[in-house]
């Protein structure tokens, strides 16, 4: 995912033979990524922790957990790294940094992959299998294998310069075999049978007559196909947003290619980019969220427009008690 371990030429920096006023074009964009990160994800945040509801619910318990994950990536991957390209700074802990927090992202998605693979596929083992417990416990599975991962450089840092790059060159492949390419074909796997099956379900209820489907058959309909629409957007912007960074690892980890400083460029941006739009994914297309923001502006949208009305008739008011100037004029 990450350059090599302990070696910064691959970011653009004041050191580098690209004039960082070339690279003006790659920073804008990774602060612009990041407002949209920052903003989104502090939304979801915020929007299931202030509703018991949503808050309650295990699946956005996961939704909640991969938004603190992303929104770390934004508060402290861009500023960082913008930083150390001009100032002098210790790569070393700032790459560990960068992949536990890239790492804890993706874990977190995966997770939360596998809580609607067995909802979906299993729904009666389901309701007993994913009790709250549990749920705690594969959250936090997936923060502390990223930090232990993202740690383990930390062994060969201080060996012998040709016993270092050996033990890195191999760290990056399986790195990028594990963390990368892995979730990727699973998020494919999984997403085969929970579209099959919400897809069966489907069929099944328009084949019915209207008198036989219920409330709770169409809600459920609906439900499942809310998540079909999440889940496969979902694994398409991780497969995207990733895929440059997948294919410049394994071309330069394997000796194949040596990958232009541009793809570098733009697999970062990706990758960043997947943090900034899962939050909209959510909030567009999973029906609890999406009601409960939609309340929340419309809320704000109608206290807005009656203090202006308010302020509208303060206004009026205060005129029709003014005395027109021709009066005054009147006056002896």
């Amino acid at each position: 995912m990450m350059d090599n371990q302990t070696n910064k030429s691959s970011f653009p920096s004041k050191d580098n033979s690209t004039s960082p006023r070339s690279l003006d074009w790659y920073w804008t964009l990774r602060w612009i990524i990041g407002v949209f990160i920052i903003s989104g994800n502090s939304i979801i945040i915020i929007t299931v922790m202030i509703r018991r509801r949503l808050r309650n619910n295990i699946p956005n318990q996961f939704i909640v957990s991969l938004a603190v994950a992303d929104l770390l990536t934004g508060v402290v991957i861009i500023p960082a790294t913008y930083h150390c390209s001009f100032h002098e700074c210790d790569w070393s802990t700032l790459f560990t940094a960068i992949n536990f927090l890239l790492f804890s992202s993706i874990s977190n998605l995966c997770v939360m992959t596998l809580d609607r693979f067995l909802a979906v596929v299993f729904p009666y083992a389901y309701q007993t299998f994913m009790t709250q417990r549990k749920a705690l416990f594969l959250m936090a599975v997936a923060w502390v294998i990223p930090f232990i991962v993202s740690v383990i450089p930390i062994a060969w840092k201080y060996k012998q310069p040709s016993e270092k790059a050996s033990y890195e060159k191999t760290f990056m492949i399986l790195q990028t075999l594990i963390i990368e390419i892995t979730p990727c074909i699973l998020m494919l796997v999984t997403h085969i049978p929970i579209y099959l099956i919400v897809r069966k379900h489907s069929r099944q209820i328009a084949c019915q007559n209207a008198s036989q489907v219920n409330n709770q058959s169409q809600s459920k309909a609906k439900n499942e196909r809310s998540t079909v629409k999440v889940f496969t957007l979902v694994v398409f912007l991780f497969i995207v947003c990733y895929g440059f960074s997948i294919y410049r690892e394994v071309c330069r980890q394997l000796e194949l290619c040596n990958p232009p400083l541009q793809i570098t460029l733009v697999s970062r941006l990706l990758y960043l980019s997947n943090s900034a739009m899962n939050p909209f994914v959510y909030s567009f297309l999973k029906r609890d969220i999406r009601q409960v923001m939609k309340q929340a502006l419309t809320s704000c949208l109608r206290r807005f427009g009656e203090t202006v009305d308010l302020r509208d008739e303060s206004e009026s008011s205060r005129r029709s008690r003014q005395p027109h100037p021709r009066e005054m004029g009147q006056q002896p």
